[in-house]
């Protein structure tokens, strides 16, 4: 590989490493934000792993797996009373399936790539946190929304998401 096609890769890793990096705060905001993301660094690794010849990330049982139960959704869609409204979620469900190799491909040519997704994520969930607390306590958040008296919402505003965000993370 030469100097300009390892700067030219080197670029697209941190720009993959970028886009992983701000999914969970992109969750706070809504699903758009944090699909955009992941399908744009799904993206960049399908484009780096095909240019690399990079086959190993594809060629393995998890990825089989997966690719037969993204087959059986899309094939359950198609025979669902509603194909078309089943399709919209299973048709491109496969992005999460890139996603996930795209982040095993991080983790072994960015070695700080942990490092650098355990902070955005701690940052994240201290500035959800401490927003939450502030709307129990003050009985509204940073951005004005309302605490109900009954579940804090914080930057979820009317959609009582918290628990579940973070629950998950």
């Amino acid at each position: 590989m030469n100097a300009e096609s390892k700067t030219h890769s080197s670029t697209l890793i941190k720009i993959q490493t970028a886009f992983v990096c701000l999914v969970p705060a992109a969750l706070v905001t809504g699903p758009f934000l944090s699909d955009l993301f992941c399908i744009i660094s799904s993206l960049l690794f399908l484009y780096t792993s095909l240019r690399l010849k990079l086959f190993k990330y594809y060629l393995n049982a998890p990825v089989y797996i997966f690719l037969f139960f993204c087959f059986i959704f899309i094939l359950i869609s198609l025979l669902s009373s509603n194909p078309k409204l089943s399709l919209e979620s299973s048709l491109f469900y496969f992005r999460f399936g890139l996603f996930a190799l795209s982040i095993w491909y991080l983790l072994e040519v960015n070695h700080l790539f942990l490092k650098q997704f355990s902070i955005i994520l701690t940052i994240t969930l201290f500035i959800v946190l401490i927003d939450a607390y502030i709307q129990f306590s003050t009985g509204s958040n940073i951005l004005g929304f309302k605490y109900n008296g009954t579940r804090v919402s914080g930057f979820f505003n009317e959609e009582l998401k918290l628990g579940m965000y973070l629950a998950h993370f």
